[in-house]
């Protein structure tokens, strides 16, 4: 059993392919990813229990079909220590044998009769997806789903169609973003794994499009060389358009560079517990403090603003603030408040179907 292939090509494969494997610690087969090859091309799967992920990639010849299961990081190590391009690797027993130019090499392998199949949808909502779009959508995610074992459905994000309109959201129950598009898909609405991010951005990483099906209790994502199927997270996803305020009647327009360095210098004075910062609008100024009063550090900044509505004094969590200010692409920001007890709102005028919110912090 024998197969050519090219190096560059092969270890992607591993890269993406292989990406699940020796995250979940109950099976130990899944420590390993699942190496398929048949006479055109070569296939690397990995899964984690809740996520399954699959990379294929031409092959240069192969004497047979075969298959075998091995730590796809060390053979990427591996291939990437070789000179040549062309790589040549065969079955002998539990040995995978590599030669090159300089020689051999040989690593275990182990059998794949054990290794689980993948749980692909093939009946439910069909979608085609924009790439970039997709892109966008899971970067900015990642900032704000939950790390929280007793809220799971936070710990994914949520992907809904209703109203002529496919969104997405995702929240920790501090800070919020939700983004939508016109889509003329039929209602649905889903959480998907915050596991599968990377790989769902791994493999849409080259392409225009991606397919998707919608299952009861998964989803599956394919291009053309690369698929991802994932166990939908179960439970009811909180009602976020409840949280986002109607009425918030102060707003604030302000530049987002000169607000973020300002923000970003004062919280490095803040209490490293809280990350509390005040923040105090007025006509023309906000006004940016914070301060440790078990270290007497100390910071007290003003940045230039214009203001529609009343005087409002309202504390912020200093990492939630800058996180959802980053993500604005205007060079001006308009914040909405209302009182010290409603969130901050963030107005994007390059995004006017995206909300991010950020919940106040009680001022001592």
């Amino acid at each position: 059993m024998q197969t050519t292939i090219l190096k560059k090509d092969f270890i992607n494969a591993l890269t993406i392919g292989g990406a699940m494997a020796g995250k979940n610690k109950t099976l130990p087969i899944l420590e390993f990813a699942k190496v398929e090859v048949n006479a055109d091309t070569i296939a690397v799967h990995s899964f984690n229990g809740e996520s399954w992920v699959t990379k294929q990639t031409k092959v240069e010849s192969a004497d047979t079909t075969f298959a075998f299961c091995i730590n796809p990081n060390d053979l990427a190590k591996v291939l990437k220590s070789f000179v040549e391009e062309v790589v040549t690797f065969a079955i002998e027993g539990n040995l995978l044998r590599i030669s090159h130019i300089k020689g051999t090499i040989e690593m275990p392998i182990v059998q794949s009769d054990a290794f689980p199949q993948a749980q692909e949808v093939s009946e439910g909502t069909s979608l085609t997806l924009n790439a970039d779009k997709v892109k966008e959508w899971l970067s900015i995610a990642t900032n704000f789903v939950a790390n929280d074992e007793l809220r799971p459905v936070m710990t994914g994000m949520y992907i809904y169609g209703k109203d002529g309109r496919m969104g997405v959201c995702a929240t920790d129950a501090h800070k919020l973003f939700t983004d939508s598009i016109e889509s003329d898909c039929e209602e649905f609405g889903v959480i998907l794994p915050s596991s599968g991010f990377k790989p769902l951005l791994n493999i849409i990483a080259n392409v225009s499009d991606v397919s998707a099906v919608i299952g009861t209790k998964n989803i599956s994502f394919t291009t053309s060389d690369s698929a991802l199927h994932c166990r939908l997270v179960e439970g009811n996803y909180p009602n976020f358009n409840a949280v986002i305020p109607q009425n918030n009647g102060v707003a604030v327009k302000v530049s987002k560079s000169e607000l973020l360095d300002s923000v970003n210098r004062a919280s490095l004075m803040a209490n490293k517990t809280t990350s509390l910062l005040k923040l105090s609008v007025g006509d023309s100024v906000m006004g940016i403090e914070a301060h440790d009063m078990d270290f007497s550090t100390k910071a007290s900044e003003n940045v230039k603003v214009e203001k529609t509505g009343a005087d409002v004094t309202i504390g912020v969590k200093s990492d939630f603030f800058a996180t959802c200010l980053g993500i604005v692409g205007a060079e001006d920001v308009v914040l909405r408040f209302g009182d010290e007890r409603r969130p901050v709102l963030f107005e994007d005028s390059l995004c006017k179907d995206r909300v991010m919110l950020v919940m106040p912090m009680m001022i001592n």
